[in-house]
Parts: C-alpha cells; structure tokens; sequence
C-alpha cells in the first residue's frame, strides 16, 4: 500500500461501529487513551464475555461509564460463524472467536492486533483494525496534534507491554513525517 492509501485506510474508521478485544482494550487503558475510540466511532463494543470473564470490574465500570456498550453474540449467523472458527482456528481463544463472530454478524470493524484474528476476519470478509488504526485515525481527523501523535507512537513502541513489530511502526512514521528521536 502506499502512503496516501494507508491515510485513506485509517480515515475511512470514523464514524463507524467497532468491537474491541481484550488486547486492544488493554494497550488504550496502558496509553490512558481508552477515551479515543468515542471520539471517533459511532459506537465503541466489548463482547459481553470479554466484560465477564477477561477484564477487572473497574475497567468494565470505567468502559461502561465512558459509553462503551457491552454486546452478546445473539444470531444465528454469528453462531454459525462462532461454529466455523472453532474448526478452522481452534487455537484462537473463545474470547476471540465471540468478537469475530459478533462482527460479522453486525456487519462492525473488529479491533484487534492478533495476527490470527486478523487473518480470521480477513478470510470471512471483516473489517477490522488496531491500536496503531486507532491512533491514526484519530490523527487523521485532527483528534490528536501531531505531536501528542508522535508520542503516544514511542509510548506504544517502547513502553506498553504489546508486541509491535519495529518495521511496522516505522512505515507507519515515515507516512505521517514523524521522526523516530521524540521523548
């Protein structure tokens, strides 16, 4: 992709609905973003499993009381789906095939950074995106200045415990001008 396309990509999130996973949700709390994602969606979801069995209740209580929604997975389009990662991607945790499934039933972006999630949502025709998605978004639409942009990329790169490939945040610099030497 070239540099104008990948801008296009990550302006093309706002104002949409999106599901987050438990790995996307954790870097925003890390990055004390969490309030971003409600800047530039419609409407922000976290699985009601991901609610009950993955995060604290304070986190659940500060998510909630920002205005992300729970949702449950309620088709039986979703239950198909849920059915056919089980056997295509048994080694995608239950937490994630209930994201995926409740995606693609709602026809919603699904937020993730794993890379078998992404492929999952790939090959079933899912939007999805990630941290790094969000924080462009967010600067594409003038949510973020460019320098709170290029600090919260060294925050993410340096000082979260997610795993970024150094390549991928260093494309993602060269398409905004931001340098690698910010503290």
């Amino acid at each position: 992709m070239t540099g104008s396309e990948v801008r296009s990509k990550f302006r093309s999130l706002y104002k949409k609905s999106v599901i987050f996973d438990t790995c996307t949700i954790t870097d925003l709390f890390e990055l004390n973003t969490i309030y971003l994602p409600l800047e530039i969606f419609t409407e922000a979801f976290v699985s009601t499993d991901i609610f009950v069995e993955e995060l604290d209740k304070q986190k659940v209580d500060n998510l909630k009381k920002l205005g992300y929604n729970n949702l449950p997975l309620k088709t039986n389009r979703g239950y198909s789906l849920f059915v056919q990662l089980n056997e295509e991607y048994p080694s995608l945790s239950t937490a994630d095939k209930i994201v995926i499934s409740i995606a693609y039933e709602r026809g919603i972006i699904c937020c993730t950074n794993d890379k078998n999630v992404r492929k999952a949502c790939n090959q079933k025709g899912i939007e999805y995106t990630g941290t790094l998605g969000i924080l462009c978004c967010a600067y594409e639409h003038k949510i973020l200045d460019k320098n709170t942009f290029a600090g919260l990329l060294f925050k993410y790169e340096q000082k979260s415990s997610a795993y970024i490939k150094p390549t991928l945040i260093k494309s993602i610099r060269k398409v905004y001008g931001i340098s690698e030497n910010i503290i």
